[in-house]
């Protein structure tokens, strides 16, 4: 568990940087990734019917 922990520590700390200049913290980065997922899948779904 602690190695757990660490390491979600250290991902935090490596992307908060990056992740300040958008105004987001990691887990509303890994969100945000969720809900981008779920569009493309869904544009992907989409674009297979539209063929048919």
């Amino acid at each position: 568990m602690l190695q757990a922990v660490s390491t979600s520590l250290k991902m935090t700390q490596r992307y908060k940087p990056l992740l300040a200049g958008l105004h987001l913290s990691y887990p509303h980065y890994l969100v945000m990734v969720v809900l981008w997922k779920q569009e493309g899948a869904r544009r992907l779904l989409n674009r297979g019917q539209s063929s048919n």
